[in-house]
């Protein structure tokens, strides 16, 4: 599939897409990361749904807190992948694409971390 076909896709399919093994545009080191990132991002966001369910966020403090931290981690080795794409010289749609796919599952998360 092409990158301009992925971009019709919901956030995670897209990201899916982007970095699928018929793809190109991306080293099987980055593939690994990518799948890394979508994995981590799936925890978060069950992460947060579950203590947003639960009512009293004050009850697992400690977990929010935990939770928090991974997302501050997960937003930095985003940055990092983001920025190890850029330097190989990636085109420039495919650095769109994944930044719009990311990009999206980002504010996801950070809608269910209030």
């Amino acid at each position: 599939m092409a990158v301009s076909a992925c971009a019709s896709l919901g956030a995670v399919s897209q990201a899916r897409c982007l970095v699928s093994c018929d793809q190109p545009q991306f080293s099987e080191h980055h593939k690994q990361l990518a799948a890394q990132l979508l994995i981590t991002a799936a925890t978060l966001e069950r992460g947060y749904q579950a203590f947003r369910e639960s009512g009293n966020l004050q009850v697992f403090q400690p977990q929010v807190n935990e939770i928090g931290k991974l997302h501050r981690q997960w937003l930095s080795d985003l940055k990092n992948f983001i920025n190890s794409l850029r330097v190989q010289g990636r085109e420039p749609k495919t650095l769109e694409s994944v930044n719009e796919a990311f990009g999206r599952l980002a504010e996801r998360i950070k809608k269910l971390a209030g």
